[in-house]
């Protein structure tokens, strides 16, 4: 008899730290999961500035380009001016032109790299909406899982008289 106490009293303690570890696994697995359910929101957050940011800069470079070709535009006027030729002359206006095509075509490139990074980031944006959403989903199914499965092995103590 004293044998047989001995190994359920043995079963009961290792039946009450089975439970508390699953109960606790339970607990840890729920808060790892919003963790990191807050970190992927703070990292998209992020993200949308950056390309906010990204959109912003390209446009004070655009400017900066075009502020800079107006003054050469204007510079190159009045040395033409000083040395008495004609602003319409063809060298000036073929020249004009094709610094102006030059400019249009670098404009073009910059919003067209300044947009692919846009889209990229708003492409991982969305993928980590997507997993934000299943991790704490499987976070949630884990730690419930494991919370019960620990629930139910501390039951049986609770439910015995003694």
């Amino acid at each position: 008899m004293i044998v047989s106490e001995t190994y359920d009293d043995l079963l009961s303690t290792q039946s009450t730290l089975s439970g508390l570890q699953n109960l606790a696994s339970g607990f840890a697995t729920l808060a790892g999961g919003l963790v990191n359910y807050n970190a992927l929101k703070t990292q998209n957050n992020f993200r949308k500035l950056e390309a906010q940011s990204a959109q912003i800069n390209t446009l004070e470079q655009i400017n900066l380009l075009r502020q800079r070709y107006l003054n050469a535009v204007g510079m190159a006027g009045t040395n033409q001016a000083r040395r008495n030729l004609k602003i319409s002359s063809g060298n000036f206006r073929d020249n004009l032109e094709a610094s102006s095509k030059a400019l249009g075509a670098d404009i073009q490139t910059m919003n067209r790299r300044t947009n692919l990074n846009i889209n990229d980031l708003n492409a991982s944006i969305q993928v980590n909406r997507y997993g934000l959403k299943s991790d704490l989903a499987r976070s949630i199914y884990h730690g419930l899982d494991a919370g019960f499965t620990g629930f139910m092995d501390l039951y049986p103590l609770i439910d015995e008289p003694k």
